[in-house]
Parts: structure tokens; C-alpha cells; sequence
């Protein structure tokens, strides 16, 4: 009885640290029905222009024009599980009661991943309830019902990302900008430098291999699937993001099971996090430092020494590396030199 009322507290103390951040997220996602609501009202008056009308129909008949919102709303929902936890340090006295870890860890999911299939399933009732209204439910309630179970599978993925993101890092900070950049930024982050580096060696490189890894790093972000509406048409699509869910969900279990509580404070929990946003920091400025500098060569090349053509291509690459690599060596000793002299001063 005495465990039973400790799940209890642990849920009870999740709901009152968490129920902004929860309310917020279910104002993004419920956002759609407001805007329903009001198209209906539009529809109704005798006095909608006939283009008015047609925008307004698709507001209620493209369930699809919300993913972004919704997404946004499932990826709030799981960094809260552990916003509160970084910024009020009081995850060690929720850990040296009786539960286990694994039990506070699934509460924590639990709740949450309840809270948005509860506020998803409103949104589909809503829209369902508005169709029949405006006489636009000739689809019937087997494609909401699809609509509703894709939407959940998807919402499931971002929600268990952002909460491994949360679980990962030890600040509210750092915790919002993992959490992004793994459930919008990575696809973006590899076009980018894919385009960056396919441009600057397009006599080189094959621009069809540039453009096939292109299109491949949109299915890298859990998000792109339901932004490019892809999980609504693809059952592939569907199956991978349901073992992305599972996946996210063990690793988290795993991870709380080792959560390193004495780096509470720092911006990433695990040393390996730490060393692997290093990383991408340095890919980052390797190419855009080693991008800048080639183009400036380029630029003198062609303009200043009066070479029409570009410099060789061994030239280039050999440029490209040595200030992209010089730039990431000078970034280091900046860092280096700036934590010894923080400490020291201590």
C-alpha cells in the first residue's frame, strides 16, 4: 500500500510541476479546433465570398495543414517530463523513495503520452463533429479512424524523442534546443551540409548522389513524416516510426537506469551526449569555415589573378580541409583556454 501511494505522489508531483507546460501544449494542439469553430461560423453567414468559402472548407477538411502544430504539441509534452526536474533539482528526492527507477521513469512517460493521445483524440472528435455539420463527411468515419491511428503512431514518435531528448540533458535549456534539433533539425542539418559541399564541388561530386541523400535525410527526423504527410499515405511509414517509438522508450528506460545524478547542472547528463554535440558543433564549423574560405580563394582566383576557370579540384579540397580543420583546432584552444581560466578564477 505504501509503494501504491508513492506512484501516487510521483504522478501527483509530475501533475503540479508539469500541468503549465502540459496546458500549453494542449492549447498548440487543440489549436485546430478553434480555428474549426470560427470556419464553421464563416460557413454559416450568408455573406462568405465563394473563394472565402473554399478556404474556409479546407480549414475544415485538411486535418493534414495541423501536423506542424501537433508535432510541436507532442514534442512539448515530452521535454516536460524533465524541464522542472533540471530546473528545480529535485529528482534525487523523487529517486530515494521506495519506487524503483523504472517504475518513476514509465509514470513519467505515462502521464504524459496520456495527456496527447487524450487531447489527439478531442481534436479527431471535433473534426469529425464539424464535418457532419457542414455536410462534408461523405469520407465516413473509417478515414478519420485512420487518420486518428496514423496521427497517434506519429505523435507517439516525436512525444518519446523529445523525452529521451529531456532525459539526455540536465538543463531546461539545453533540453529545448536537443530536444529541436533531433525532432526538426536533423534532416535539415545534413541537407544543408550535403547542398553546402555539393555546390562547392559540383564538377566532382555526382549531383544525382547529392540529391538522393538529400531526400533520404527527411526520413531522419520523426517529424518529416508527418509534415510531408507521408504517414498518412504509407504503411512502411507507419511501422517504422511505431519501432522508433519503442525504441526511444527502452532507451529511456535504460538511461534513467543509469542516470549519472552528481552532472545535474550540466548541460548534457552523459559525457557521450556531451562529446556528440561537440561533434556536430565541429562538423558545423569544419564546413561552413572550410565553405567561406573556399569561396574567397575562388573569388581571387577568378577575379583578382585572372584565372576563368576554377582552381583544380585537388586544390580545393586541400584548401577546404586545412581552414575547415584550422578553424575547428582554433574553436578548441578558445574552449580549452576559456574553462582554464573560468576554474582558475574560482
Amino acid at each position: 500500500m505504501g509503494i501504491w501511494n508513492w506512484h501516487n505522489a510521483v504522478a501527483w508531483r509530475d501533475w503540479k510541476q508539469n500541468a503549465g507546460m502540459w496546458f500549453m501544449a494542449a492549447g498548440v494542439m487543440s489549436f485546430p479546433v478553434l480555428v474549426r469553430i470560427i470556419a464553421v461560423g464563416l460557413l454559416q453567414s450568408a455573406v462568405l465570398a465563394p473563394g472565402h468559402r473554399t478556404v474556409a472548407v479546407e480549414l475544415v477538411r485538411a486535418p493534414s495543414s495541423y501536423a506542424l502544430l501537433w508535432v510541436v504539441a507532442a514534442a512539448i509534452f515530452g521535454v516536460a517530463a524533465f524541464w522542472r526536474e533540471w530546473s528545480h533539482q529535485g529528482l534525487p528526492a523523487v529517486l530515494a523513495g521506495p519506487v524503483g527507477r523504472r517504475q518513476v521513469v514509465m509514470t513519467k512517460w505515462g502521464m504524459g503520452w496520456l495527456l496527447l493521445q487524450g487531447v489527439l483524440l478531442l481534436n479527431v472528435l471535433v473534426a469529425v463533429l464539424v464535418a457532419v455539420l457542414l455536410g462534408e463527411y461523405e469520407a465516413g468515419w473509417p478515414s478519420y479512424l485512420y487518420w486518428w491511428m496514423s496521427s497517434a503512431v506519429g505523435l507517439s514518435a516525436v512525444y518519446a524523442l523529445a523525452f529521451l531528448a529531456g532525459l539526455w540533458t540536465g538543463t531546461p535549456r539545453s533540453t529545448g534546443w536537443t530536444a529541436a534539433f533531433l525532432i526538426f533539425g536533423v534532416h535539415a542539418w545534413i541537407q544543408w551540409m550535403t547542398t553546402l559541399v555539393g555546390r562547392l564541388f559540383s564538377d566532382w561530386l555526382p549531383a544525382s548522389a547529392i540529391e538522393s541523400l538529400r531526400q533520404w535525410a527527411a526520413y531522419l527526423s520523426v517529424s518529416q513524416y508527418m509534415v510531408r504527410s507521408d504517414l498518412f499515405f504509407n504503411g512502411g511509414s507507419r511501422l517504422v516510426l511505431l519501432a522508433a517509438t519503442a525504441v526511444f522508450l527502452g532507451l529511456a528506460v535504460a538511461s534513467f537506469d543509469r542516470l549519472p545524478l552528481e552532472r545535474m547542472g550540466r548541460a548534457w547528463m552523459f559525457r557521450w551526449a556531451e562529446k556528440a554535440a561537440v561533434a556536430v558543433g565541429g562538423i558545423t564549423l569544419f564546413v561552413f569555415a572550410g565553405a567561406l574560405g573556399l569561396v574567397m580563394f575562388q573569388l581571387l582566383w577568378q577575379l583578382r589573378l585572372g584565372f576563368g576557370e576554377l582552381p583544380p579540384a585537388t586544390v580545393r579540397v586541400l584548401l577546404f580541409v586545412s581552414i575547415g580543420g584550422a578553424a575547428v583546432y582554433l574553436a578548441w584552444s578558445l574552449a580549452k583556454w576559456a574553462v582554464r581560466r573560468r576554474y582558475s578564477q574560482v
